[in-house]
């Protein structure tokens, strides 16, 4: 007790979440802008050959507000209080367009107004005194770690996930199903389920991203391991286990990986005369399957020995060699705090804005326009979607 008690003393109660969220200003939200880095519209002016739009910059201002006059000036969050306002500051992007090859234009334009959380770096409270405080209009033990929006005070509670790149295995009730190893594959681009099932006639079935319920065999033939001695050496169990047998049996006639990679196709509805019908299958299996493992052709390999750990797993659980893995315990849990949650919300909206501005880009040239970047970015769009998601608690993902 006396420990907690002098943490607390010396540290603020919502101290996680704030550094949670300047970690969100600092880095993250530039890792996002990175990894989407460019975007090519589909419509392009006739007499060019290629257009694209690159992302650069971020730079995040303190909080401000721009009156009914046109006048910018900052808000203290005491006047968001009073006044129904949102306590939020401009982001600035650097965008520019490039015409084939050259830079046609650039500019740093405001893609979005970010509610601030109040004590964090960018707030004008952070590192203020008890006095000054009080001179604020604040209350000086009031510990920050909250949104103003609309006049609202909103704090973005903790959630607890399931970490994220480790195997579950666990035994079904009931159904054509007997037991199932589960897994949350996470790259920074995708988070992804994969589910592994064992029915009663021992057949081990994968399913992920759209895929329902492929064999094991056919994916790990469509990865490359096509021989059939190479299935008992990648699930590797000391011993003999009829399952792996009863899994090689119904694909013995299936000698390469483009056999596999048909079987996926059909699957996916693709026509067998489709000439891109293998680029197509592997790029499924390149950036949906397994993700967190990378998302190259050289990954393959490395995805097939993965999904061999995870049928190992299953098949020790079913003989009795190992437990279920406890899906409440804190070891198995992640916290998300506000810079996790923001990030979130973030991707899904950066990728809704640049599908806008290729939108009404695309709409310009269909009239014989090349418009301006300041025309073709909204910034209405980012905010609005981002304070409905804190007003409201309807998150994305």
């Amino acid at each position: 007790g006396l420990l907690i008690k002098k943490y607390f003393e010396e540290n603020n109660f919502v101290q996680s979440n704030l550094e949670s969220f300047n970690g969100f200003i600092d880095w993250r939200f530039q890792k996002l802008v990175d990894e989407i880095g460019s975007a090519t519209p589909a419509v392009i002016p006739p007499e060019t050959e290629e257009v694209s739009f690159t992302f650069g910059k971020i730079r995040i201002e303190k909080p401000s507000l721009i009156e009914a006059d046109g006048a910018k000036r900052k808000i203290a969050p005491v006047e968001a209080r009073m006044r129904d306002l949102t306590y939020a500051a401009p982001i600035f992007m650097e965008v520019s367009m490039v015409i084939d090859g050259k830079e046609r234009e650039r500019a740093e334009l405001q893609v979005a107004e970010l509610p601030i959380m109040l004590k964090s770096k960018l707030c004008y409270l952070h590192g203020l005194s008890k006095e000054e405080l009080i001179v604020a209009g604040e209350d000086p033990l009031d510990a920050g770690g909250y949104f103003i929006i609309n006049g609202t005070e909103r704090a973005l509670s903790l959630l607890e996930d399931l970490a994220a790149n480790n195997i579950f295995v666990a035994k079904v009730k009931s159904g054509p199903v007997t037991h199932h190893a589960r897994i949350f594959s996470s790259s920074p681009q995708y988070k992804i389920p994969h589910s592994l099932e064992r029915t009663k006639d021992g057949q081990l079935l994968l399913s992920f991203a759209g895929f329902k319920r492929i064999p094991l065999t056919v994916v790990l033939k469509a990865l490359g391991f096509a021989k059939d001695s190479d299935l008992p050496k990648l699930i590797n169990l000391e011993g003999s286990d009829e399952d792996i047998y009863l899994n090689l049996f119904d694909f013995v006639d299936m000698k390469s990986e483009k056999d596999g990679q048909d079987f996926i196709a059909k699957s996916m509805g693709i026509l067998p005369d489709d000439e891109q019908k293998y680029q197509r299958v592997n790029y499924m299996l390149d950036n949906f399957l397994l993700p967190h493992i990378g998302a190259k052709a050289d990954d393959r390999q490395k995805k097939a020995v993965f999904l061999g750990r995870m049928a190992k797993k299953l098949l020790l659980y079913k003989a009795g060699k190992i437990k279920k893995d406890d899906r409440d315990h804190y070891m198995n849990k992640r916290a998300r705090l506000s810079g996790d949650l923001l990030e979130d919300l973030f991707r899904a909206n950066l990728k809704i804005l640049v599908n806008d501005m290729l939108y009404i880009f695309q709409r310009g040239v269909r009239r014989g326009k090349v418009l301006p970047l300041t025309s073709i970015v909204r910034s209405k769009l980012l905010t609005q979607r981002m304070k409905s998601a804190m007003a409201t608690g309807n998150w994305t993902g």
